[in-house]
This record gives structure tokens, C-alpha cells and sequence, in this order.
């Protein structure tokens, strides 16, 4: 088995969404990335969780999961949910 503690995604963050996006209350909400895992080479999945990419401006905003369980065949699956320039420089798995 292998032990996923973190999974961090470096980006340039704060790049924010092109169109202002509702959350449906009303108040705007910052591009998001989703990450799902799978832990028998992709056979089955497990649920996804979202992280903030942040609002524009926020710079400094990191993209980690933490706390990841354990795996025989891990594979993890990533979604972004908006149109903005994703710009991808490292993933790393602690």
C-alpha cells in the first residue's frame, strides 16, 4: 500500500474567472479544481473534493488536499470547473 498524506497542485493562482460566476446565493466564487481518487488502478472512484484556485488577485492561494488515505493502485483524476488560462507548473504527493 501506499500512504497519499498531500497532494498539492502548483498554479499561477488569482487569474480568477473571465465572467463573474454566482455560487447561487448571490455572491461570486473563485475558479475551482477537483481531484478524485481512485485506489484499484482506476477501477472504482471515490468522491470528489474542490479546492479554491482563488479570486483574482489572490496570489498567494495554495491547492492541497490533505489526509489522503492509503492505496494499493492509486490513480488521481483532476477537473477544473471554469474557463480561465489554467497554468500548470508542479503536483507533488507527500
Amino acid at each position: 500500500y501506499v500512504e497519499i498524506g498531500t497532494v498539492e497542485v502548483l498554479a499561477e493562482m488569482g487569474l480568477g474567472p473571465e465572467i463573474a460566476i454566482s455560487d447561487g446565493s448571490g455572491n461570486l466564487r473563485a475558479p475551482l479544481m477537483g481531484m478524485r481518487i481512485s485506489r484499484d488502478y482506476g477501477k472504482t472512484w471515490g468522491s470528489q473534493t474542490f479546492r479554491s484556485f482563488g479570486k483574482v488577485g489572490e496570489y498567494t492561494n495554495r491547492a492541497r488536499w490533505l489526509r489522503n488515505g492509503r492505496a494499493r493502485g492509486p490513480v488521481l483524476e483532476f477537473e477544473v470547473t471554469d474557463r480561465i488560462p489554467w497554468r500548470l507548473i508542479a503536483g507533488y504527493l507527500k
